[in-house]
């Protein structure tokens, strides 16, 4: 972009001066880390078998039952 331009245009200055304007409300900024477990052979074969969506289904199970538990005891 600046060097078809040969310098810095309005454009890119807009970008650098306020670069949060130019991301979408859903971006999320993932570390190297995440990033590496996110695209590795066991979150995408958990995901492809929907693994991971019945375990959060049952811990948010467990969650709410505890918290009936809870509730019930006062």
């Amino acid at each position: 972009m600046i060097r078809e331009a040969h310098g810095i245009t309005e454009e890119v200055k807009e970008l650098l001066l306020n670069p949060k304007s130019h991301l979408s409300v859903h971006t999320c900024f993932c570390s190297y880390y995440d990033h590496r477990v996110l695209n590795g052979d066991f979150f995408q074969f958990c995901m492809r078998t929907k693994l991971i969506r019945w375990c959060i289904e049952k811990y948010d199970k467990w969650v709410k039952a505890r918290r009936v538990g809870i509730l019930n005891k006062y």
